[in-house]
């Protein structure tokens, strides 16, 4: 996982959130080895939430 850049279009924004889709489904079983699927649904999550914000 690189370092996620804020989300500044609407392409960039559709693919965050089909990103946290897939993320969610791998995620729904907490193990070690996802901590990294955590921490970028988690990154994620906070931009998505940033620009609805702004483009609301």
């Amino acid at each position: 996982m690189g370092k996620i850049k804020p989300i500044t279009s609407t392409k960039q924004y559709k693919e965050a959130r089909k990103r946290m889709e897939q993320l969610e489904k791998l995620v729904e079983t907490k193990s070690a080895q996802q901590y990294k699927q955590i921490m970028e649904l988690e990154e994620l999550s906070d931009l998505v939430a940033e620009y609805e914000e702004a483009h609301a």
